[in-house]
């Protein structure tokens, strides 16, 4: 009689996984006594193809529904606009360079399990709508990471022609970026054209391959991060120095892929074709955000609180030019304190108001 065992692990996963066999004979009666340690990090952590514009305002990742969301007027292109140009193919198109239109996943804590390992394979497909600037293709957010918490991050290129790869902060070419300029290897070389890009970190190596083909290596000592909290796609940590163009395909892998492997993605293979899918927690999806048109009015109330008035989701920042969250359980109307430690103006029959104490300053806005 045949004995089938079947083996499994928790879908909350934080690094690798080993499964030991004890006891089991394999079909000719031979002692197993160990299984081969199946390395959870190396397979698919998450995979955007950008096929289903189903909803408007967000994205879900195709390996466990890691949602992002279009920001700033990022917009899914027309059936036929991804890089295969086949029907039912879309990609993320951020509009023009420099707009802020990105893709925010949030939370991004399952990058960790590549932290964990120090192994971390970025790819994706890109193309630009006009000439090269300073960009950023993605940005893996990590506080205690310097450099705007740059726990991984690609200009892809810089305005001056050049690939950087950065790690654990920058810009030390020790520790923590490798660069070049795309013409070391190909030249010409023309950006508004689809390629295929792969950022690999294997330990302290590190290398970069365009269209399947090798462009650099180099050794960065310092190890990936394990305090992950964001990933934005096509943009700084911010949204600042957004991509001008489209990006397809874009996964992230919690290994270090082999050349073989990035080739067969650059000659139009899914992701999920070479690797499997990493099983994870469940996420919700985002709430979409409310149609109609969006207003915001303010009432001074005299007493050191204005009164906001709203329609859609009020978010707020310490800076005009910070990054704007939701205002957790902000309904219309919102009293919020006033920012200043000046006298309020009087309003007409009552007594003139006292100074209000400074408060941290905050600005506004709904989306």
């Amino acid at each position: 009689e045949n004995n089938v065992v079947v083996l499994f692990l928790s879908r909350e996963i934080s690094a690798n996984a080993t499964v030991t066999a004890t006891g089991v004979e394999d079909y000719s009666g031979n002692a197993i006594s160990s299984a081969d340690a199946t390395n959870i990090g190396s397979d698919i952590l998450a995979y955007w193809n950008f096929d289903d514009a189903s909803n408007a305002h967000y994205t879900a990742d195709f390996a466990h529904s890691a949602y992002g969301t279009l920001e700033e007027g990022a917009v899914f292109t027309d059936d036929g606009g991804g890089r295969s140009g086949e029907a039912g193919d879309r990609a993320l198109d951020l509009g023009a360079r420099d707009n802020s239109q990105h893709v925010k996943v949030e939370p991004a804590d399952w990058l960790n399990m590549a932290g964990a390992n120090n192994q971390i394979t970025i790819t994706f497909w890109q193309k630009w709508n006009q000439g090269i600037g300073t960009q950023s293709s993605f940005w893996a957010v990590s506080p205690g990471s310097g450099s705007g918490e740059r726990g991984v991050q690609s200009h892809t290129p810089w305005s001056n022609n050049n690939i950087y790869f950065d790690t654990a902060g920058c810009c030390n070419g020790s520790t923590q970026r490798i660069n070049a300029a795309i013409t070391t290897i190909f030249d010409p070389f023309d950006w508004e054209e689809w390629h295929h890009f792969a950022f690999v970190k294997d330990g302290d190596y590190k290398e970069i391959y365009v269209d399947g083909e090798f462009f650099l290596e180099g050794n960065n000592t310092n190890p990936l991060p394990t305090d992950f909290v964001r990933l934005m796609i096509g943009s700084d940590a911010n949204g600042g120095i957004s991509h001008g163009g489209l990006l397809d395909e874009f996964a992230v892998f919690g290994s270090a892929l082999s050349e073989s492997d990035i080739q067969k993605l650059a000659e139009g293979m899914r992701p999920d074709q070479i690797r499997t899918i990493v099983p994870v927690a469940a996420i919700e999806p985002p709430p979409s955000p409310p149609t109609g048109e969006l207003s915001i009015s303010v009432q001074l109330n005299g007493d050191g609180t204005v009164t906001l008035e709203f329609t859609g989701t009020l978010h707020s920042s310490d800076s005009i030019t910070g990054t704007f969250e939701p205002v957790e359980g902000a309904t219309s109307p919102y009293t919020a304190s006033v920012v200043s430690d000046l006298p309020l103006p009087p309003i007409p029959g009552q007594p003139a108001p006292e100074p209000t104490p400074v408060n941290p300053q905050k600005f506004y806005l709904v989306r």
